[in-house]
């Protein structure tokens, strides 16, 4: 799943359960549900996250998600740290990937791979080409239900 989807669920997570202890650890779990999911990748090309196709989508997708935590700060709800530290936790998997991303920009030959980096490919069991559209599902849905938590 792209950012976005893992910080808004973490974050509707925090919304609908406000215990910091129980809600922190489910965010971070969210995270290998939805990669389960059909999501947006491509499964069988190991080099896709290398393409131009694959940056603009990383691109937007932070984007996104950067919007989403400058909302959440700017409306400042009462729970915000819980919102913001749950966001977090669902996206933190993925941020474990961005030292393997970076190495494999600088050296896009090499086939070795670093067991942490093997697992967490291991884990996107959904990446599917068609997935993108069940992420703006996931998305619209999610999001609706966290404005209405807020509200």
């Amino acid at each position: 799943m792209t950012g976005i989807n893992h910080v808004v669920t973490g974050s509707l997570i925090a919304a609908v359960l406000p215990q910091p202890l129980l809600a922190i650890p489910l965010a971070f779990l969210s995270h290998f549900v939805l990669d389960t999911l059909p999501h947006y990748g491509h499964e069988h090309d190991e080099r896709y996250w290398l393409t131009r196709a694959y940056t603009k989508v990383l691109i937007a997708d932070g984007i996104l998600t950067a919007g989403f935590f400058i909302a959440l700060l700017a409306l400042t709800p009462a729970n915000w740290m819980l919102l913001f530290a749950c966001g977090v936790a669902g996206l933190l998997p993925d941020i474990l990937w961005i030292p393997y991303y970076l190495h494999d920009l600088k050296h896009p030959e090499s086939k070795e791979r670093h067991p942490v980096s093997k697992l967490l490919k291991r884990i996107q069991l959904g990446e599917r080409p068609w997935g993108i559209y069940v992420e703006i599902l996931w998305l619209t849905v999610a999001a609706v239900l966290f404005i209405q938590q807020l509200s």
